[in-house]
C-alpha cells in the first residue's frame, strides 16, 4: 500500500512539471502562477504546494528534472562508447544534451524573456552545487585511472573549465539572429558532426598518456549518477532522519524555513478585526474550556488563539484568558472541551498554566510576535542534534490542531519541540525574545488534503521574519541562532545584517533597523519586528490597505510595510511573488 502511495505520489508530481514546464516555455516565469499550474495539472491548488513550498522550488523541480535527465544521457553515452568518457568528448556531449531540453537551453544561456527572476533565485542552489559535486567526480575519475594529467586535481578546474564549456552557451544572445549552431542529430554518429565545445580544450589539460580503451572502461564504474534529492523533482518532506556520508546525523539539513510566527494581543477580538482590515481571512478563534463544578459548568481557561493559515505555513494569533479575557472573547470563538480523566486534570492544568504564563510573560514586554517556529522534515533528528550541541529543550511533543480541506475541518498531529533559555531563573521553553522552537507537521496522506485560503490582500505565504538585537549583542545572537538552526550565517558588515537563508530568518543591530524599515524603533530588545508575507500582487494589497485607510511604508528596496503601531506592535511587510532582487528586510 505505501509502496502504491509513494508512486501515485510521484506520477501526481510528474504531473504537475509538466504542466509547469509547458507554461513556462510558453508564458515565460514571470506570467506562470500557481493556480495556472494547478489548474493544467488538473490538481488543487493545495496539492502543489504540498509539494513545493513555494513556486521558485517547483521551478526548481523542473530545471532539476532536465538536469537530471541530461545527466542520463551523458552517462549513458559513456557506458556505450568508452571515447565519450575522454574530457573533450564530455564536453561536447554536455553541450548538446543541455542545448536539446528547453529549460536546460533557457538557464545556461540566462534567458531571462523565459525565465525572468528565476535566474537570481536563491533557489537555484542546488542545481549549482550538484552540478559541481558531479564535474568533480567525473574529473576525479579522469585522474584515477591516468587519463587527466597527473599535476592537476578536480578542484583545479572549477573556474576555467566551466569558462570554456559556458563561453559556448554564453555566446548565443550576442550573435545576430542569422548566426547560430546547428545541432547535430542525436541518432548520428558523435564524430561525424559538432566539434565545439570539446575541441577547445588545450591539449596541456589532457591526459600525458596514451589513452587505451582499458583505462576508459575501467573508469565507468566511478562515473557520477543523479546528484539530486528525490525531493527537489517530486516535492515534499522526507520522513526518514538525513544522515551524513559516514553514516551519522546530518547535522545541517533539518530546517526548512518558517512553520509560523505567533502574535500575542491583548485583545482577541480587536486583533482579528484588525488582520481582517489588513485584508486577511481569519476563522473565529477557538480555546479550551475546563468543567468547574459537579453541576457540569463549564470555563474559558488557558489560551485562545486562532490561525491566518497559508498553504505552507500560517501566523498565530493567541491571547491569554484572565479573569477578565474570557470576557473579551468574539461571540464567535469556538469552546473546545478537554475530556480527560480525572486523575490527569491536575496535571494537564499545571502544563496549561505554564504555557498560559509564559505568553503573559511575553504580552508583559510588549504586544507583538513573541513565538517563532522552524519547520523541520525530521523533529526527533534536530532534537538529537540540539541536545548534542548541548542546546536544552523541553523534548518532542505532540498536539492537534485543526486543518481546512475540501470536506471540512479536521485535526491532525503536529510534533514540536521548545527550545529553553540559559538565563538564570528563566522559565522552561523562554529565550530572551520569547518562544523559539521547531515543528515538524504530519506527512500528507491525499492529494488534495490543505483547503488553501483566499485572503483579499493576495497573501500566499510567511516568507520572513526580522529579529532585532542591541548592537553589542548582535556577536552573541548570531552565533545562538547558528547553534539552533545548525547553519552559520551571512552576515552582511554594510548593513550590519545576519542572515540565516535556509531559515528565512534576519537578524539585525538595533542601530540599523532604521535602514531597513524607515520610522520604526524596536519596543524592547530583543524583539521580532517585522514578518514578511508574499503576495500575487503588490498593486492589489495596496489598494486594498489604501481602501481601509491602513497607514503604510516602503522599504529601501520598494517593498510595501505596515509600520508596528498600525500592525499591534509588529511590521508586516508585503513582497511580491516574483520579486527578481534580495530585499534589504531579509
Amino acid at each position: 500500500m505505501a509502496g502504491l502511495q509513494e508512486a501515485e505520489r510521484i506520477a501526481r508530481a510528474d504531473r504537475i512539471l509538466d504542466a509547469a514546464r509547458d507554461l513556462l516555455l510558453r508564458w515565460g516565469y514571470r506570467r506562470v502562477t500557481i493556480d495556472e499550474v494547478a489548474k493544467h495539472a488538473g490538481v488543487g491548488k493545495g496539492t502543489v504546494y504540498l509539494h513545493w513550498r513555494s513556486r521558485e522550488h517547483m521551478f526548481l523541480g523542473v530545471g532539476a528534472r532536465e538536469a537530471a535527465t541530461m545527466i542520463d544521457a551523458v552517462v549513458d553515452a559513456m557506458r556505450d562508447d568508452p571515447m565519450e568518457i575522454t574530457l573533450h568528448r564530455y564536453m561536447r556531449r554536455f553541450f548538446l544534451e543541455a542545448m536539446r531540453r528547453p529549460v536546460l537551453r533557457a538557464l545556461f544561456t540566462r534567458d531571462a524573456e523565459t525565465l525572468g527572476g528565476f535566474l537570481g533565485s536563491p533557489a537555484r542552489e542546488p542545481l549549482d552545487g550538484a552540478k559541481l559535486t558531479a564535474s568533480r567526480e567525473y574529473l576525479g575519475a579522469l585522474g584515477e585511472h591516468g587519463l587527466l594529467r597527473e599535476d592537476l586535481r578536480p578542484e583545479d578546474l572549477d573556474y576555467w573549465l566551466p569558462a570554456v564549456v559556458f563561453g559556448f552557451f554564453g555566446i548565443e544572445p550576442l550573435l545576430p539572429p542569422h548566426v547560430g549552431i546547428a545541432l547535430p542529430d542525436p541518432g548520428r554518429h558523435p564524430t561525424t558532426d559538432l566539434r565545439p565545445p570539446g575541441s577547445a580544450v588545450p591539449d596541456t589539460v589532457r591526459c600525458g598518456r596514451r589513452r587505451s580503451d582499458r583505462r576508459l572502461r575501467a573508469a565507468r564504474p566511478r562515473l557520477p549518477g543523479r546528484r539530486l534529492p528525490r525531493r527537489i523533482l517530486t516535492g515534499g518532506r522526507p520522513r526518514t532522519r538525513h544522515h551524513d556520508e559516514e553514516g551519522g546525523p546530518d547535522m545541517g539539513h533539518d530546517i526548512n524555513g518558517l512553520h509560523h510566527v505567533g502574535h500575542i494581543v491583548q485583545n482577541m477580538g480587536e486583533a482579528i478585526e484588525r488582520y481582517r482590515r489588513l485584508g486577511f481571512t481569519v476563522p473565529p478563534p477557538a480555546h479550551p474550556v475546563l468543567p468547574t463544578g459537579a453541576d457540569g459548568a463549564i470555563e474559558p481557561f488557558g489560551v485562545a488563539n486562532t490561525h491566518v493559515r497559508f498553504p505552507g505555513n500560517f501566523v498565530e494569533l493567541v491571547a491569554v484568558i484572565d479573569d477578565g479575557a474570557a470576557t473579551r472573547l468574539p461571540t464567535e470563538s469556538r469552546p473546545i472541551p478537554l475530556h480527560v480523566p480525572a486523575d490527569k486534570l491536575p496535571f494537564l492544568k499545571a502544563a496549561i498554566r505554564a504555557t498560559s504564563e509564559n505568553v503573559a510573560t511575553c504580552l508583559r514586554r510588549f504586544q507583538g510576535v513573541h513565538i517563532l517556529m522552524f519547520d523541520t522534515p525530521d523533529i526527533e533528528n534536530a532534537a538529537v542534534r540540539l541536545s548534542s550541541e548541548g542546546i536544552g529543550h523541553g523534548g518532542v511533543h505532540t498536539v492537534q490542531r485543526p486543518v481546512e480541506t475540501p470536506a471540512g475541518t479536521r485535526t491532525e498531529p503536529v510534533r514540536y519541540l521548545e527550545i529553553d533559555g540559559t538565563e538564570p531563573r528563566s522559565s522552561p521553553g523562554l529565550v530572551p525574545e520569547g518562544r523559539i522552537g521547531l515543528a515538524e507537521n504530519a506527512p500528507p496522506e491525499a492529494s488534495d488534503i490543505l483547503q488553501a485560503t483566499d485572503h483579499p490582500n493576495g497573501a500566499t505565504g510567511l516568507v520572513a521574519c526580522l529579529l532585532c538585537v542591541a548592537d553589542a549583542a548582535l556577536p552573541e545572537a548570531v552565533q545562538r541562532y547558528a547553534s539552533y538552526i545548525g547553519r552559520p550565517a551571512r552576515y552582511d558588515p554594510s548593513t550590519r545584517t545576519a542572515h540565516f537563508d535556509n531559515a528565512n530568518l534576519t537578524l539585525v543591530a538595533a542601530s540599523a533597523l532604521t535602514d531597513l524599515l524607515p520610522g520604526e524603533r524596536p519596543p524592547a530588545l530583543p524583539a521580532f519586528v517585522s514578518y514578511t508575507l508574499s503576495v500575487r500582487d503588490t498593486a492589489l494589497t495596496e489598494r486594498l490597505l489604501r481602501a481601509g485607510r491602513v497607514p503604510f511604508g516602503r522599504t529601501p528596496s520598494g517593498e510595501l510595510f505596515v509600520p508596528a503601531k498600525a500592525a499591534l506592535g509588529t511590521a508586516l511587510v508585503f513582497r511580491e511573488e516574483n520579486q527578481t532582487t534580495r530585499p534589504a528586510v531579509v
